[in-house]
Parts: structure tokens; sequence; C-alpha cells
């Protein structure tokens, strides 16, 4: 330190600290090497071109999510035909008897796996794809770029799904028991197994924004009568939080959301509370139910006329007021999506756009004949068909 009470430094402490700065910048150089060349070593089966690629698209600050944009991916229409498809992190998945595959929508596959599947089932969240062979004995857990899990049951799979927390469920069968529930955590651990007897299991749902709730639909025969069972379950606790029962009624699917389940059957839409109260209910016949999604906030059921061209109802229901919103719809419909407050439905030659908080339908023009649809945002989406699927802004219809 000179008078003025400053520090001064000599060109040999300069130097000295020259040198030790390089001496520690070889040895972290060092070791970055030692890591790349140890994760090289132990995970070389695990590192492909496709897991690089995509690397190096979520590294690009430009990728965001699809509202708005456009593209257009091709697939082999000999491999693809018989195809489920579904929006996964931005990208398309396509499911069919020998191939899982990923796409992003420059045009490029990001992933395929080949395997051999009788009937392929495919569930969708936000942290994996979920596959299995409905009445087959394999089911196969995907993410993005790599196979995670895969496992043969002895019996037939009844059905599976899985939730954005990464939890899965698997339904099949045990000696002895008509029904089997399997429940694997985001680490492919089990950890929930139920048996049942006297239930055949129909459908299993496991809440997204609630990671310890399991819905499954069984049906069982008491008398000679047929009775839907809808029962509730911690995954961190094998007995039924609750159970409510349905006589008559066949089980068709269900769904979990945050704070209640959907159960569909093949007369009546049901609302109920994972305490077991009933909400909400939507009554139908069996003749007449056609097509319907589940959503977060509601379902959309269409229900048809069954008369030489007769108009379609179609119906948007939640917990607060079962039957919410009501249109007549004289087109054919081939999907249905749903964003926000409106319901969008996929015609042979365009796409309605139904507002449930203001009765509207708008209708947009489609041009080819596409098999699926997802919506992406406000006036945009995706559609498929077996040849390839097209990421648009929709055209209104003057």
């Amino acid at each position: 330190m000179d008078n003025s009470g400053q520090w001064q430094v000599s060109e040999k402490e300069y130097r000295n600290l020259s040198r030790g700065f390089g001496y520690y910048k070889f040895i972290c150089l060092g070791l970055c090497l030692v890591f790349i060349l140890g994760g090289l070593a132990v995970f070389k089966d695990d590192i492909t071109v496709e897991n690089f690629r995509y690397l190096i698209k979520y590294i690009d600050i430009g990728s965001g999510d699809l509202a708005g944009k456009q593209g257009h991916i091709s697939f082999d229409s000999a491999e693809s035909s018989g195809s489920t498809a579904g929006i996964y992190r931005n990208d398309l998945v396509l499911l069919n008897k020998n191939n899982f595959e990923v796409f992003d929508f420059s045009g490029g596959k990001v992933y395929n796996d080949t395997f051999s599947m009788s009937e392929p089932s495919l569930n969708v969240s936000s942290r994996y794809v979920f596959c299995y062979d409905l009445g087959g004995k394999t089911a196969r857990l995907y993410n993005s770029f790599s196979l995670v899990w895969q496992q043969s049951y002895e019996y037939p799979i009844f059905c599976g799904d899985v939730n954005d927390m990464g939890n899965y469920a698997v339904a099949t069968s045990e000696k002895n028991y008509h029904s089997a529930v399997y429940v694997y955590n985001s680490a492919s651990q089990q950890i929930f197994k139920w048996l049942s007897a006297d239930k055949y299991v129909s459908d299993v749902a496991l809440a997204d924004n609630n990671s310890d709730k399991l819905c499954v639909a069984a049906l069982r025969a008491e008398n000679g009568d047929f009775i839907t069972d809808l029962l509730f379950f911690s995954v961190n606790d094998k007995e039924s939080s609750a159970l409510v029962s349905f006589p008559g009624e066949m089980p068709l699917k269900t769904y979990a959301t945050e704070d209640c389940a959907m159960l569909m059957t093949d007369v009546a839409l049901h609302f109920v509370s994972y305490d077991g109260t009933e909400l909400a209910s939507v009554k139908y016949s069996s003749e007449s139910l056609g097509m319907y999604g589940f959503f977060r906030d509601g379902a959309v059921l269409v229900l048809d006329d069954n008369s030489v061209g007769g108009a379609r109802q179609v119906l948007f229901c939640n917990k607060e007021k079962g039957k919410a919103a009501e249109f007549s719809v004289d087109k054919q419909i081939v999907d249905v999506s749903k964003f926000e407050d409106c319901v969008y439905l996929l015609c042979t030659d365009a796409i309605l756009v139904l507002d449930t908080s203001s009765g509207e339908i708008e209708s947009y023009t489609v041009e080819g004949e596409y098999t699926q649809l997802f919506v992406t945002g406000e006036g945009s989406c995706v559609l498929v068909n077996s040849f390839g699927a097209d990421l648009t802004v929709l055209d209104k219809q003057t």
C-alpha cells in the first residue's frame, strides 16, 4: 500500500497471479474433459444423433409454442396407415402397429422406434408419452428422444394412463383376479398395486395436478344386473378413499381433473368429487352417443340424431352446470378439440369454432381431408391425416 492508501502490485506478483490462474484453468479443463469422456463411456448407448439434435433444438432461443406458426410434416403413407397422433412438447408423435415416431414441425424426424403391436394406444402428457398394446401384453414409455421404460405383462392390458407428473398406470389381470392396476412413478418404480376378484376394469385415470389421485372405472355383476363402480385411490394408500356406484350403466371412459373425476357411461356423463359426491350429470340415450372429448374444464359430447340428414347436438358439460352450452351442427364431425372457451369441431369440409360463452359459431375453410385436430392457440391448429400433418392458421370463411 502506498502513501495514498491504494494497493500497488509489482510485476512479479502479476506474473505469479497469472501462473496461478493458468494452473487452475487447466485443472478445470481437465476435469471437464474427464467428465465428458466418463459420460461418453457410461452412457454411450444413450448418446445418439437424435438426442444431440433434440438438445440443439431446445438451445435455440427462437423455438417456442406453436401458436401462429405454420409447418408441414410428411409421413410414409405405407407405415402411417391406421396411425394415431398426439402433440408432445411442440412436436408431433405418431404411433402405429410397427413404429413410434417423433417429428418437429420443420419437417424433421427426431426419433423412431420399431416394435410390433396389434392395437396400439397412445396417451400423451407434458412429461412422457405412454404407449400400450390394447388387448396385448406390452407397454412402453417415451420422452422426446428415447425409450424410457418397457414391460411385458403375463395377461392382456385393458387400459392405461400417464399424467404431467410422470406417473403412469396400467390395468391388466393376475392369476385368480379379474383386474390388476399398477401405478409407477416418474422413475419407473411401482408405487401402487390394486387387485380385484369381482370387478372388470374399463378405464383408469391419473389426475394431472394432483399426482396422488387415481380413478378406476370398473364393471361388476350383482344379482344378474350390471353395475358401474367409480373408485378413487391415493397411490400412497391401496385402500379406496371413495366408491360411487351407478346401477344399470356400462362404463366407457373416465378422466381425472384437479378436484373431480368425469365418468362417461353408455347413458350418462357424471361429474364426481374425490369424496364421492356427485356434482352434476348429463343424461343421453346409448344410441345417440357419438364422438366425445375430455378436457381439464369439462367434456364435449356429440349426440347424433340418427335420422338421415339429421343435425347433431354438441354439448359442452362441466361440473358447475352439467350442460353448460348446447349447439346444433348439420355437418359430419370427424374430431373434437377445445381451447379456452371455444370448442373446435373438425368436419369434412370445415372447422367450426363454437364459443361456449357467447353461443356464436364461426366457420373456417379446410383444404383436404383430415382425421385429427389439435388446437395450438387461438385460430391456430394442427391437422393430421395418413399422409402428413399441417400446422396452420385458420382462414375464416366469408
